[in-house]
């Protein structure tokens, strides 16, 4: 993943001299393997300026996982490290954009990334869609259904 988004952030910054194209982009990038032996998978990550996933192990707990680099597009040397990772049987990685921690209730306050872990962990057990979906639904309600930002919420959960 690291290589791959290298690379992008070449040809976006080609681009950019090129054709004075000032785009960028934050991006998450992941390569799973199945370890059939373990019953789970390998994953492979590297970040691009783009929130951290959320490790959820099948107990509960939850950590962050990736440094998240700097913006593609943007500067020569976007900071990317990658990191590895097993999911086990029952964990999740919790991948989201910033619209999730972002989102603001009317009266201003940001959803945040406690009240996200706090969900997550509350949530252990879920599986993939169901998880994706109570994430979704608890920032609509926090924002009272009046979405500003875009969000996206993708979860990869081995089987138990």
């Amino acid at each position: 993943p690291t290589a791959i988004l290298a690379g992008l952030n070449e040809a976006m910054l080609r681009q950019r001299r090129e054709h004075d194209d000032h785009k960028f982009c934050t991006v998450a990038y992941a390569r799973l393997e199945a370890n059939d032996a373990e019953r789970g998978a390998k994953v492979y990550l590297s970040l691009g300026g783009h929130p951290a996933p959320v490790f959820l192990e099948a107990g509960g707990n939850t950590r962050r996982i990736g440094e998240p680099g700097r913006a593609l597009g943007v500067f020569d040397d976007p900071g990317l490290i990658p990191q590895e990772t097993c999911l086990g049987p029952g964990d999740a990685l919790v991948f989201y954009t910033d619209g999730v921690t972002e989102a603001r209730s009317p009266d201003g306050a940001f959803f945040g990334e406690e009240r996200l872990l706090s969900l997550l962990r509350a949530s252990a057990g879920c599986d993939a869609s169901s998880l994706a979906a109570r994430v979704e639904s608890a920032v609509l309600d926090f924002q009272e259904n009046a979405s500003r930002d875009d969000m996206a919420v993708l979860v990869l959960r081995v089987p138990e």
